[in-house]
């Protein structure tokens, strides 16, 4: 949340030192003028309008000061952790919500456990790289996996017995399993233009542990006792 208001007030920055310019070229005030698809035209006139790229080479050529720097910086209205003696606290305007499936195998000879599928869905808020949020998803699928069942750090009387990754276990690409990631976009008081922790893979991964062994002991159970 705080890198998307942040970048979109660093964007009206970009906005407020290039549109004049582009507004004198088009004879046309700077309030009249809209920007979408890297085009900036007339409102209510498309064809009255240039290019992203033609309107910063025409600003480069007419010797304005470069290069355009956009700023931006937002921090959210919360509470500090001493009101929590005399309120309830909030230390964020916006929480994340996630949630997931797991669909696996047991070997109840081997004692082996394959993740089949996994759905995962997250509460992202509007995201600024969607491509980006899907990636993290199923990231950190795999991650989550690693926790569940291969990853053990054993230590016996102070001693670490796998040092290295020659010991320690983490899935491989091959055992990705199927998966499918589902996001969703709520309304908030900050609009739906307030992302929230994109970028953050800690928040994405941390339940996945838990989601995935959490059907192996009804497994495991039924064949211990047919």
């Amino acid at each position: 949340m705080r890198a998307g208001n942040a970048a979109l007030l660093a964007a009206n920055d970009v906005r407020g030192q290039l549109f004049p310019f582009v507004a004198e070229r088009l004879e046309a005030s700077v309030d009249d003028l809209v920007a979408a698809d890297r085009r900036i035209w007339v409102k209510g006139n498309p064809d009255r309008g240039m290019s992203l790229n033609d309107a910063l080479q025409a600003y480069q050529y007419a010797d304005n000061p470069l290069p355009i720097v956009g700023r931006g910086a937002w921090i959210p209205p919360t509470e500090q952790p001493t009101s929590l003696l005399t309120k309830n606290g909030n230390f964020s305007p916006s929480y994340s919500f996630m949630t997931q499936a797991a669909e696996v195998e047991v070997d109840t000879e081997m004692g082996k456990v394959k993740v089949i599928k996994m759905v995962t869905a997250h509460d992202r808020g509007q995201p600024i790289n969607p491509m980006l949020v899907e990636g993290q998803l199923e990231g950190s699928i795999m991650g989550g996996m690693g926790q569940a069942l291969y990853e053990d750090s054993t230590c016996i009387e102070g001693q670490q017995y796998n040092p290295s990754f020659l010991d320690y276990g983490l899935p491989l690409s091959w055992r990705c399993p199927r998966s499918r990631p589902f996001t969703s976009i709520p309304m908030t008081r900050w609009g739906l233009s307030a992302p929230r922790r994109r970028g953050r893979g800690r928040s994405l991964h941390r339940p996945r542990p838990l989601s995935t062994p959490s059907p192996m002991p009804s497994a495991w159970s039924s064949t211990a006792c047919p």
